[in-house]
């Protein structure tokens, strides 16, 4: 709702205009979001939804994954449950190059459903699990996740296009992603039902930024 605030204030007292921009088309790479990063997790649960396809390499080896995968910092490695191999990164995908769709688990703490790209690497003393999703999927989990229950269409189309105009500008401000999910850059949950006012509201916005 702050940023519903901001946009509101800044239509007032700059000379802002709407602008379609390039950056939610498909063919234009998505944002890098780190995910669940506050609880420092040293170890996390991958999940694969049923019906979708996940697929995790690193370097030479490919692992077909069916059951909940558990990924362990050993080190600067990560260590991977029931497998012979330690890697300095993982990456998952449906396989093909292309999103899926996943849980991911810190023992004891949260799970939390994504849509995307899963990549985890050892930073310190602690995993960086990142997602790479699509622009318009990161901004409807922003919408979703930073509107308060009720919120009228109208306000949540303004928060959808304050939320895509900082995603759009703001690229980079963590050293080896995009965003964080937290209120640092922008709050960001599961993404939401294709249905849900937040989603309606995104798809209603698609492409709007705000310029100056």
């Amino acid at each position: 709702m702050k940023r519903f605030f901001a946009l509101a204030v800044s239509l007032l007292l700059a000379p802002v205009h709407f602008a379609q921009t390039t950056a939610s088309r498909s063919t234009t790479p998505g944002v890098q979001v780190g995910v669940l990063g506050l609880f420092h997790p040293r170890e996390a649960i991958v999940t694969p939804r049923a019906g979708k396809s996940l697929v995790c390499s690193a370097r030479d080896e490919r692992l077909a994954v069916n059951d909940p995968i558990t990924f362990t910092l050993n080190g600067q490695k990560i260590a991977i449950k029931n497998q012979p191999w330690q890697t300095a990164t993982v990456h998952c995908d449906d396989g093909q190059g292309n999103d899926s769709e996943f849980v991911v688990s810190i023992p004891g703490k949260l799970s939390r459903r994504y849509v995307g790209q899963l990549n985890i690497k050892p930073s310190g003393a602690q995993l960086d699990v990142v997602i790479g999703m699509a622009l318009e999927t990161a901004v409807a989990s922003v919408v979703a996740a930073e509107s308060p229950p009720g919120a009228p269409l109208e306000a949540l189309k303004a928060q959808a296009v304050a939320a895509r105009s900082f995603l759009v500008a703001g690229r980079g401000r963590h050293r080896d992603f995009d965003f964080c999910d937290t209120t640092h850059c922008q709050f960001l949950r599961a993404p939401p039902q294709a249905q849900s006012p937040a989603a309606q509201a995104t798809a209603a916005t698609a492409g709007l930024v705000l310029t100056y």
